[in-house]
């Protein structure tokens, strides 16, 4: 199996023609303004990290490379330097409300406003409203270019307000990119709303990604039997098939995972290729309660080392906190619901995070639901 993964990669980094129409932009126009649209794998983080570089090297002006998850805006902080005139400031969408808050003449009022309101609700709402009335206060910096990884999380009218702040030239005229994926991610992790999307299109070129470089042809297929995405992207890259296991309580899913990893370890797959994620929080995993391998939680401070030597460790997590990130082999546990919008946008996410290797353990009582999906999508081929 060892082989068949230093295979598949050799043949998913050859493909890269799609990548470099969007990196012309940067030579084709004077001002790009481009929204690149692509599902899960098609490249977005790579081509965000790159364009940040560039801009960095060849124009004057510090460059914000922008992302929701925070654990990637470390990898991203870590491996995207410039050697040019100006800088790349990575951040989170997160720290760059909560920086425009701080020490503001509204942060008290936004202090006492969040009391009692859930997560989402302060992020979604109560951030980029304060933030919008923070600005009006004090001043800010704004950068030569804004590149927007993940932009499906944070697509909503106040926070393009925020946005259109911080670039020179505001979003009309300003030189951008937003990478994003209006598959199910959309439905996940911080806001979306078609009003912000068609704001930008008027003022900007769409581009669409439609290869998958990432996945397998398997794991591509049973990620769209699974969750449905709307616009699933084309793999091209043949492997191994993927492994689904069922579970009744969370004692089968120990065993389960001990039995993959004992199974993958055996083939000459090395601990740092492997990746242990979870539908529900770390507390409430699979792995939290796992005992029988060492797993490495992974954080801010070690994600730029996941699926390298550097951390030889089998690793474990969220699903929300590996967003953005990559491994060879995936083992995607806790997944107990498969119809909502959310359960679907969290499977669609941990499946497709898997380049080689993808092994699920699902909830016994969704198995009626599998088959059925599986029927649909072989109708579905046969019409077509």
């Amino acid at each position: 199996m060892g082989a068949i993964a230093d295979a598949a990669t050799h043949q998913m980094h050859a493909l890269e023609s799609e990548q470099y129409q969007v990196l012309d932009a940067l030579e084709k126009y004077p001002n790009p303004r481009l929204i690149v649209q692509g599902g899960a794998g098609t490249g977005k983080t790579l081509l965000a990290a790159e364009i940040s570089r560039r801009e960095a090297n060849t124009t004057d002006g510090d460059v914000l490379l922008l992302c929701f998850n925070r654990v990637l805006a470390g990898v991203l902080r870590k491996n995207v330097t410039s050697r040019g005139r100006g800088t790349v400031v990575v951040n989170s969408i997160h720290a760059v409300l909560h920086a425009l808050i701080e020490g503001s003449e509204v942060e008290a009022e936004f202090e006492a406003a969040k009391a009692g309101l859930d997560h989402a609700e302060i992020f979604n709402r109560l951030m980029p409203e304060f933030a919008l009335h923070a600005l009006m206060t004090k001043d800010c910096p704004q950068y030569k270019s804004l590149v927007i990884d993940e932009a499906q999380d944070m697509l909503s009218r106040p926070m393009l307000d925020v946005l259109d702040a911080l670039v020179v030239g505001g979003l009309k005229n300003g030189r951008w990119w937003f990478f994003c994926d209006r598959n199910n991610q959309a439905s996940v992790f911080g806001v979306y709303e078609d009003e912000a999307l068609f704001r930008l299109i008027p003022i900007g070129v769409a581009v669409l990604l439609p290869t998958n470089r990432r996945n397998t042809i398997q794991i591509a297929t049973e990620t769209e039997i699974k969750t449905l995405p709307q616009f699933p992207p084309a793999a091209t890259v043949d492997g191994i098939p993927v492994k689904t296991d069922w579970y009744k309580k969370p004692a089968d899913q120990r065993q389960l995972l001990s039995t993959t990893l004992k199974k993958l370890l055996n083939e000459e797959i090395s601990r740092h290729q492997i990746s242990v994620l979870s539908c529900r929080k770390a507390e409430d995993s699979c792995a939290s309660q796992f005992r029988d391998f060492q797993l490495a939680t992974i954080d801010e401070g070690n994600a730029w080392k996941v699926g390298s030597k550097l951390l030889n460790q089998v690793t474990a997590c969220s699903v929300s906190s590996f967003k953005g990130l990559e491994n060879d082999f995936i083992i995607l546990t806790d997944v107990d619901e498969l119809s909502p919008d959310w359960w679907r946008g969290v499977v669609y996410v941990g499946m497709s995070r898997a380049r080689i290797g993808l092994y699920v353990f699902i909830n016994q009582k969704l198995e009626p639901l599998c088959d059925e999906r599986q029927r649909d999508w072989l109708r579905k081929q046969i019409t077509e």
